[in-house]
């Protein structure tokens, strides 16, 4: 697994790959290569920085801690042959929200239980099954209202 992490820049609000360093004035810096040979620091937001997971989503974008995504745990799945929808739509339908964290040395995923409430004692595997999938679609950072209307 590749090691890496992801952190948003203080000023510019741009968000930045490489390898994490704490400074020792207390910063918090995100070091990326440059033209392959040297490294530029990124002044970062502590609580912006997440780790890769290692993972993609179907779409091949990577997966890191703060990520919010659609996540279908399935290793079966059915539709009524009345329902109107398309097979894609009726997935994106029965999926759940949730959000990426990392707890006790091991990646996982927090979503909403039926009754519309957060599982914050439990963290889910990413363990997708056969007919599953898992895609990006924000993070905390950016995106925190589509925690608020998850189902």
């Amino acid at each position: 697994m590749e090691i890496k992490f992801r952190g948003k820049q203080v000023d510019s609000g741009e968000w930045h790959v490489g390898f994490y360093v704490k400074g020792r004035d207390g910063g918090h810096y995100i070091l990326s290569e440059y033209n392959g040979l040297a490294t530029t620091a990124h002044s970062v937001g502590g609580d912006t920085v997440g780790m890769y997971t290692g993972l993609k989503d179907k779409s091949g974008v990577e997966i890191f801690v703060s990520d919010i995504v659609r996540i279908l745990r399935s290793g079966w799945t059915s539709k009524d042959q009345d329902d109107p929808r398309s097979l894609e739509q009726y997935l994106i339908d029965i999926a759940s929200i949730g959000c990426i964290d990392f707890e006790d040395d091991c990646f996982g995923v927090r979503v909403k239980n039926k009754k519309n409430k957060w599982n914050d004692d439990m963290l889910m595997t990413l363990y997708i099954g056969d007919h599953g999938y898992i895609e990006v679609i924000g993070n905390i950072h950016d995106n925190p209202e589509l925690l608020k209307e998850a189902t």
